[in-house]
């Protein structure tokens, strides 16, 4: 893939607006110096943040938009692990213990989507396996089970400090193998003696905002708040998981190839005359006929950035269900065409901060409002978020839009009437309370 020094910077600025795991803070005020100085990627807080990134690595192993947002979350991460522990980062043991966690804390929050560069650059069977959320070959002995280790990882069940002892423990019973052919994401080098005071005041304030449950075993200790009102990854596999696949099906109707250009590699199956060692059903016909079968090949294909254009109905009657359909639509944040547009009786933008909606409201409501924003930006297809319970929508605020580019996701205590009379397409959710 060719990364361009303007596509990554893009990317990081999209990271930073959607402000994944609170990183905003620092990669809005992060000075992006491409160099070879670096293996990888890695973050100086000495005097001005500097981001240092390895084009040629991104170059060599990124496949896709989100593998660099990977990258860079792993490095967000890393960075506030340096401030927290007081280790001197000159043991390879540490350091793989380090990014074990931070890697399987990008797996449960955001599964194989981001994670799976993990599996790719990681394909050893030693303790390198514990640096990938998936593994299917983990040379395992009688004394020792990498595999339960490696469970237990990302599961969530081991916190750094807790890792790096049993590693050390297991590099006593000489149980670890060499740990020094490993390449790792990021800068391992001892910093604490470099980062400027301003800038470790910069790290408290984000520290403040993390939940740090799943990295540190006594987060409360090193100033970490648990004031959030729920769990992100409790909020995206468990409260809203039927929601977001009964969405999606809607989402997914109104997609439209990114204003901007962007491309992603995203994964393909191909039907094709060419013999799969893994389709066992198609050697089987080859036996019987002299015509090769027609067999799955999956690939991968560029292709353009496809987002979603969404109105969110903000009106009083919305108040009760606004928490949940923020969470919902963040979880579709890599589809989502931002601003997201708001709705009372006037449209706005708004914003989502850790899946929490950021917006003005004039009060009222009304639909006709959006038509009318639909038409002056000539928004070719669309969402509208709401409970339906807004005016009556008539011909004249329709006049000039094609209603089959419009979907609806109806709150699950809302009225599908008025897009029902009017034959736009609409899915009502679920009530996930019941």
């Amino acid at each position: 893939m060719n990364w361009t020094k303007k596509y990554i910077t893009d990317i990081i600025e999209d990271l930073a607006e959607e402000n994944v795991i609170a990183c905003r803070a620092l990669f809005r005020i992060t000075r992006i110096d491409f160099t070879t100085n670096v293996p990888t990627l890695a973050v100086s807080l000495s005097e001005k943040p500097t981001l240092c990134i390895n084009q040629k690595f991104l170059q060599e192993y990124a496949h896709s938009e989100n593998d660099i947002k990977c990258l860079l979350l792993h490095e967000f991460l890393h960075v506030m692990l340096l401030h927290t522990e007081k280790y001197q980062l000159s043991n390879p043991l540490l350091n793989i213990a380090l990014d074990a966690i931070i890697n399987s804390i990008i797996h449960r929050v955001y599964g194989l989507s981001l994670s799976g560069f993990f599996n790719r650059f990681y394909a050893g069977t030693g303790v390198d396996c514990l640096l990938r959320p998936q593994d299917p070959a983990i040379n395992s002995s009688k004394e020792i089970n990498w595999k339960e280790i490696h469970n237990e990882i990302y599961w969530g069940k081991y916190a750094a400090d807790d890792l790096f002892e049993l590693l050390e423990y297991l590099y006593f019973k000489k149980l670890t193998g060499n740990c020094q052919g490993i390449t790792l994401i990021g800068n391992h080098e001892d910093q604490k003696s470099t980062i400027s005071p301003q800038n470790s005041a910069l790290l408290d304030g984000i520290l403040k905002s993390m939940d740090g449950k799943g990295i540190w075993s006594k987060a409360k200790a090193r100033g970490i708040s648990f004031d959030h009102q729920e769990d992100i990854i409790q909020i995206k596999r468990q409260k809203i998981a039927q929601w977001r696949k009964s969405a999606w099906k809607i989402l997914k109707k109104c997609l439209q190839p990114d204003k901007r250009g962007k491309t992603e590699i995203r994964p393909d199956t191909s039907m094709m005359p060419i013999l799969n060692s893994h389709n066992r059903r198609a050697f089987t016909l080859l036996e019987t006929s002299d015509i090769i079968p027609f067999c799955p090949i999956s690939s991968y294909r560029i292709k353009p950035r496809e987002l979603a254009t969404i109105y969110l109905d903000v009106s009083g009657s919305m108040d009760g269900e606004l928490e949940q359909i923020a969470a919902l639509l963040s979880s579709f944040k890599d589809s989502i065409r931002f601003p997201i547009h708001v709705f009372s009786n006037e449209v706005k933008d708004a914003k989502l901060k850790e899946d929490k909606l950021i917006y003005d409201s004039t009060g009222g409501t009304s639909i006709a409002c959006v038509f009318e924003h639909m038409k002056k930006n000539k928004v070719p297809k669309s969402v509208i978020v709401t409970d339906g319970y807004t005016e009556r929508i008539t011909p004249e605020m329709l006049w000039g839009i094609e209603v089959n580019n419009i979907r609806a996701i109806i709150s699950y205590d809302g009225n599908p009437a008025e897009f029902s009379s009017n034959k736009i397409e609409y899915h009502q959710l679920e009530n996930f309370r019941k």
